[in-house]
């Protein structure tokens, strides 16, 4: 009797207790299936940065530009690959001529292509290129309210930033009517201005711990490339300003010269005819005047040469900085074949 009592009850208790952990399963099971099936592109991530072997380098880029965790995850789910300047070109297509293309993200493959600069020089630039195009491989993840949300506070923020630098060196990304695509403007804002409005730096801050660092890499880079610039600018104009100078030096040198030569040959015939001069004081007056003349010409050919040397040194010059800044395009993946080395400098005879 107590068997049969038993036996019924708690079969009834284990049934019910089986059936709501069923249903409690299945449950959990079809959400991790809805879940899954509305995040397809982040589990793609996971799975793709699972199976990653970290780079050496490319930890370095991580550390140096600032990156979190986050920015660590999304540049590498955009499986970065790095490339010498014969692979880059196929990797990264369209360049123009004269630009430096350093790094890309394609989005149709959904990866990150990056040039391994080899000048220790632009060190600093790689960081940098990384966590730019690690931020388009964000952008492409954002839904499109996120998106709407981001651009505004990108658009709002460019407005507030008044830098000609920076105007010019969006000038690149500009479209036929002068518009810049804001995914642009997110990836450069990101990575190299300091300052920007407070809800685009907490977009930034999921993705950077450190991200004065990459904007600090960033303006050391643009000033290896803004002084060799400024310095062939400068070079370059003092060159043109005396190059000018002693063409007329040269020219007023020789007119005195002329004049000075045939002075000289009327006093040599007029002091060989008998009774010309009178006196002695009036030869020695003429022959001092000449002489005179011909020690202020004779100064003028020393400072003229001078100018010469002077030239010669700045040409000297800016053939070093052609040769530096020739040696960085190629570094940066330029044709420099088309590109000619700045001023052509001129043969001055010797005097």
């Amino acid at each position: 009797m107590l068997r049969n009592y038993l036996t019924p009850g708690w079969g009834r208790r284990v049934g019910v207790v089986i059936a709501t952990v069923s249903i409690a399963t299945q449950v959990l099971v079809l959400s991790v299936g809805a879940w899954a099936f509305a995040n397809r592109p982040t589990i793609r991530d996971w799975l793709v940065v699972g199976k990653v072997i970290p780079s050496a380098t490319l930890e370095t880029y991580v550390s140096e530009a600032g990156m979190s965790s986050a920015g660590r995850f999304y540049l590498y789910a955009a499986k970065p690959e790095l490339h010498t300047t014969s692979t880059f070109a196929k990797s990264c297509p369209g360049k123009e001529i004269g630009v430096a293309v350093l790094g890309c993200y394609i989005s149709g493959t959904d990866r990150i292509h990056l040039l391994d600069i080899t000048d220790p020089a632009f060190d600093t630039m790689e960081p940098v290129v990384a966590a730019h195009e690690m931020l388009h491989a964000v952008w492409v993840r954002f839904d499109a309210a996120e998106r709407d949300r981001v651009a505004a506070a990108v658009e709002k923020s460019y407005e507030t930033i008044n830098d000609p630098v920076l105007a010019k060196r969006l000038s690149v990304y500009e479209d036929a009517s002068g518009n810049i695509d804001v995914e642009e403007l997110f990836a450069v804002l990101g990575t190299e201005v300091a300052l920007v409005g407070e809800d685009l730096t907490a977009v930034y801050d999921r993705y950077f711990d450190r991200r004065g660092a990459v904007v600090a890499l960033a303006v050391e880079a643009a000033t290896v490339i803004s002084t060799i610039v400024d310095e062939i600018t400068r070079v370059s104009s003092e060159i043109v300003a005396l190059e000018g100078e002693i063409v007329a030096a040269r020219r007023a040198y020789d007119k005195t010269m002329v004049a000075l030569t045939a002075d000289i040959a009327t006093f040599n015939r007029n002091a060989n005819k008998s009774g010309y001069y009178q006196s002695q004081s009036a030869f020695d007056r003429d022959r001092n005047a000449l002489k005179k003349r011909s020690d202020a010409a004779e100064a003028s050919r020393l400072a003229i040469n001078a100018q010469v040397d002077e030239y010669n040194i700045l040409v000297g010059q800016l053939e070093v900085l052609n040769g530096q800044a020739m040696a960085l395009n190629t570094a940066l993946g330029v044709d420099v074949s088309t590109l000619a080395p700045v001023s052509e400098p001129t043969d001055f005879p010797e005097g």
